[in-house]
């Protein structure tokens, strides 16, 4: 290179993955949302007549595969204007002041949106697959936490949003996917 020419420079981002070699064991949930289960959260609030149900197969989560289960409304009085899987990252850190905790939307995916059929004989299958760059294994140590869950968010026509968080656990084998 001449002596007026600028030195090469080439800027490379990389992901370091490290495994985990514990084994997890499934963890399947079962989601039931319900007039009842909400007004145990807020007594005195009206809400329409309405059943959500449905399954989540893990809450252990490898970090490679995707988030599977299904959702029925079983019935719903107003109808329905979406339902939404939202998936946070809780970022908590702790120091002599006290604690800061932050949760961030990573990702969002619509199951439904509109009127949706009603009854057992329409599931309505989730399949969502986690963000690489936003996502890691599940950690906590003394003074710092990552840990993530998953928001079933129901949106009725009459306009009130309904949510049930369920924790997600994150890993990533030391096997290699086949």
């Amino acid at each position: 290179m001449g002596m007026m020419s600028q030195d090469c420079k080439k800027s490379i981002e990389f992901i370091v993955e490290v495994p985990d070699s514990t084994p997890v064991q499934p963890k399947p949930a079962k989601l039931n949302i319900t007039p009842a289960s909400v007004e145990k959260m807020h007594s005195g609030l009206k809400i329409p007549d309405f059943r959500v149900c449905g399954k989540l197969d893990n809450l252990n989560c490898d970090l490679r595969k995707p988030l599977t289960g299904e959702i029925m409304v079983d019935h719903c009085s107003t109808g329905l204007s979406s339902i939404d899987l939202q998936l946070i990252r809780i970022e908590t850190c702790g120091c002599a002041e006290g604690v800061a905790r932050e949760a961030t939307e990573i990702q969002s995916v619509q199951i439904a949106s509109g009127e949706v059929c009603q009854g057992e004989q329409w599931v309505l299958p989730i399949h969502m697959f986690f963000p690489r760059l936003f996502t890691c294994p599940t950690m906590s140590s003394r003074n710092f936490k990552i840990e993530f869950e998953v928001n079933v968010v129901v949106k009725l026509a009459d306009g009130h949003v309904i949510a049930e968080n369920l924790p997600l656990h994150f890993y990533r084998p030391d096997t290699p996917l086949n």
